[in-house]
């Protein structure tokens, strides 16, 4: 069945840990489905798989992706035929189709792959180079996602071993340049402004090494 359906996200005092930042969430998701634009099509000699169930409505179903990323799946402007074509549908409570069409129990849901470094959690909340131990709670943790395994942080977008982390240097790279401001790094990277006239632009900057960027006046980086 194909159907346009529309991802709705609920985050509430969305916060999470990324490279030294906060950030949590609510973990409130919600998929919804548009049943009356499907264009579906219903078998003719119906024979439903295993776990299906025979509707006279458009199904409207989980699948697997969602599932295990509890995320929630409501159906809106369902078409149901009182005397008309039937459809094999996976229920939804309890059951979703896999990457294989086929409709399994949630639990058969497979566990996503996650790349190297990372696992799957139903918790995740990752330490950085900046800070290796953030403080976890239900309310600045995602919703459940690959994080990184017990020994590694997140490095920009990828989990490397802790010791792994560059030391943390003090170094002027380059000068301001006229018209500039040199701020103080809280991070990898940070804004420098540049005043036009009466207005101010900010950009960001690229650092000359990993561990190495502007710093204040009489300031240190970190």
């Amino acid at each position: 069945m194909n159907s346009v359906w529309i991802v709705v996200v609920a985050l509430i005092g969305f916060e999470a840990n990324v490279n030294g930042q906060t950030t949590s969430s609510s973990r409130s998701t919600t998929r919804i489905l548009d049943l009356s634009t499907s264009t579906a099509r219903p078998a003719t000699n119906l024979t439903c798989g295993q776990n299906e169930i025979v509707t006279n409505c458009l199904p409207c179903e989980d699948d697997c992706e969602t599932t295990v990323r509890n995320i929630t799946t409501i159906c809106i402007g369902s078409i149901c035929f009182d005397d008309g074509p039937q459809f094999c549908e996976c229920p939804m409570n309890g059951f979703a189709r896999n990457n294989n069409g086929n409709c399994v129990p949630d639990a058969q849901c497979p566990t996503p792959t996650c790349p190297s470094g990372e696992q799957w959690s139903e918790n995740p909340c990752d330490g950085t180079c900046e800070v290796l131990q953030p403080n976890c709670t239900l309310f600045n943790c995602l919703l459940p996602d690959c994080a990184c395994k017990p020994g590694y942080v997140r490095f920009f977008d990828y989990c490397i071993p802790k010791e792994m982390c560059p030391q943390k240097k003090v170094s002027r790279c380059r000068t301001c340049e006229a018209g500039k401001i040199c701020k103080r790094h809280h991070g990898w990277f940070d804004w420098f402004f540049e005043d036009v006239g009466s207005r101010y632009s900010c950009e960001w900057y690229t650092p000359c090494e990993i561990g190495l960027g502007d710093s204040d006046r009489n300031d240190n980086w970190w």
